[in-house]
């Protein structure tokens, strides 16, 4: 079928079998109790406006992915005696709902839809102001541990003994008895560290990068590169390790992936109360905390603990380690296997995990990547200026470089060709994200950067610049000279297209056509609603 006319169909319970119009039954959680009656799971057909932030999220089914999950679920025998029930304890235990298939199955499973698992956090309406987007970093990298090595689903007795401890509702709504359960959850939290560290040593893993998973067909996404804003967060597609070496990276296992996703996309409740909100971010920013470690343990001993406490400076990170997570270090007994020769091994880990991925992956960013060959292209390489100028940022840079956009489309018109399109991010480093309020974050302006991708990089643009590519060198020129609020409104009004442009919605339906001639089932209708007149 052509792509143009590809038809988008969503999985919904219904009132009604096969061979009746299909009756969405009403729920108030996609994994909540149908109140009374017999439901099926129907396909229904979409029929609305497309729009990027909706068409984003594809599972494309062909029957090469059918084949393959079958594949996946036939691998070992199993059987399911009887099917769960909703009670809250067992809607937020993804665990022990799905312990009749074996884990190694699950987590196959998983990974073969990684993009579209992951894209459910990072897409999802908890992704927006200081939710699940305010845990992470703004520019991150996502791997996954192979599930041929990986310690949970490759040990039974392991398994076993932790899934217990890692089970995680609270009821919010009862605030003392929240207060208790968050208690008694970090007790069973602090064990379940003290077991996996346990674990880890008598498995005697040596945390080598073929640890990594790499993917097994050409399908598989085993890196994704994430960009998050204070309004909104953007999954680029799979296999991509774009932008500058991240302060940090997620390493996946399998209780990670299932938790992260669990807490922050499918339970979420976006008519729930503000307690509920700020326990699904509490407990999105331990999954980063397990992620973490778990990437720890492949750099060497020595250096362990002070990695993981460089991402988390300053006296208020440090008395919160103290009292709640004094398990939440790094494995410090078990050596690494890989050998490292200079004095920064997260990134040399960096280097040999993209190495280690191979050529099924686009590893290399001449326009973003530290140490990186310079683009040849005249327009990429004037806009590496950009970005080397916010890296090496001066007095003058930190001041105007709070102005610009979080997130911008670059419009580069060509006579006689098509234009060049290219997203800016304004990328903000943060000193921790142990807290959910902002300030306590601490944002340092001297250490933040920005990165320019090719293509379009985001579905809620902050800003958009139309630039003659005459004038991209000028337009790099001013912007890097900029020194204030007045230089800055002078670059957006020469090249900029404000709100209250004639010229918007012209310059947003050519964004949506060029990616339409690229991927013609993603294209669809921007969100503007967090457009920033400038």
């Amino acid at each position: 079928e052509d792509k143009e006319d590809a038809k988008f169909y969503t999985l919904v319970r219904s009132s009604t079998p096969p061979g009746e119009p299909v009756v969405p039954v009403a729920q108030h959680l996609a994994n909540g109790p149908v109140a009374e009656g017999k439901f099926w799971y129907r396909f229904k057909l979409l029929d609305q406006t497309r729009c990027a932030k909706n068409t984003r999220l594809q599972m494309v089914l062909t029957d090469k992915k059918m084949n393959r999950w079958t594949e996946i679920f036939n691998e070992q025998e199993w059987s399911v005696n009887s099917l769960p029930g909703y009670t809250e304890e067992e809607r937020y235990n993804p665990l022990g709902i799905f312990s009749p298939i074996p884990a190694k199955v699950r987590y196959k499973w998983l990974l073969d839809n990684s993009w579209q698992i992951q894209g459910s956090i990072v897409h999802g309406p908890q992704c927006h102001s200081n939710l699940a987007v305010g845990s992470v970093q703004d520019q991150a990298w996502s791997v996954w541990e192979d599930p041929e090595t990986s310690l949970y689903v490759n040990d039974a007795d392991y398994r076993a003994a932790v899934d217990p401890m890692l089970s995680f509702y609270i009821d919010t709504d009862n605030v003392a008895d929240a207060l208790i359960t968050r208690n008694e959850y970090m007790l069973r939290r602090r064990e379940y560290i003290k077991a996996r560290m346990k674990g880890e040593r008598g498995a005697g893993l040596k945390s080598r990068v073929e640890e990594i998973w790499r993917g097994e067909d050409d399908d598989d996404v085993s890196i994704i590169t994430v960009y998050r804003n204070e309004t909104a967060a953007f999954q680029m597609d799979g296999n991509v390790a774009a932008g500058n070496y991240p302060k940090t990276m997620w390493v996946y296992d399998l209780p990670i992936f299932e938790h992260a996703y669990y807490v922050s996309a499918l339970t979420y409740d976006p008519f729930a109360s503000s307690d509920n909100w700020v326990w699904m971010r509490e407990h999105f920013g331990l999954s980063r905390i397990e992620s973490e470690m778990n990437l720890l343990r492949f750099i060497p001993i020595d250096k362990r603990k002070s990695t993981f406490l460089s991402w988390y400076p300053g006296p208020l990170s440090a008395e919160r380690l103290r009292k709640e997570m004094p398990i939440f270090r790094p494995e410090d007994t078990v050596p690494t296997a890989i050998e490292y020769k200079t004095d920064n091994p997260m990134r040399e880990f960096q280097d040999k995990m993209l190495a280690h991925l191979g050529e099924r992956i686009t590893s290399d960013d001449p326009i973003n990547r530290e140490g990186a060959k310079a683009p040849a292209e005249p327009v990429p390489a004037a806009l590496r200026r950009i970005v080397d100028a916010a890296r090496d940022a001066g007095p003058s840079w930190r001041r105007f470089k709070a102005l610009m956009p979080e997130m911008s489309f670059l419009r580069i018109d060509r006579e006689g060709k098509e234009p060049l399109v290219y997203t800016m991010h304004r990328d903000k480093w943060y000193d921790t994200k142990a807290f959910m309020a902002t300030k306590l974050q601490h944002e340092e302006p001297s250490k933040g950067s920005v990165s320019i991708l090719k293509g379009v990089q985001g579905l809620y643009p902050r800003f958009m610049f139309k630039i003659a590519e005459a004038e991209v060198d000028e337009f790099v020129n001013v912007l890097i000279a900029a020194e204030s609020e007045e230089d800055m409104r002078k670059v957006f009004e020469r090249w900029g297209i404000r709100r209250s442009s004639p010229e918007l919605w012209d310059y947003l339906a050519t964004m949506r056509e060029y990616v339409r001639r690229r991927d013609p089932t993603r294209a669809g209708t921007f969100d503007v609603s967090r457009y920033v007149n400038y």
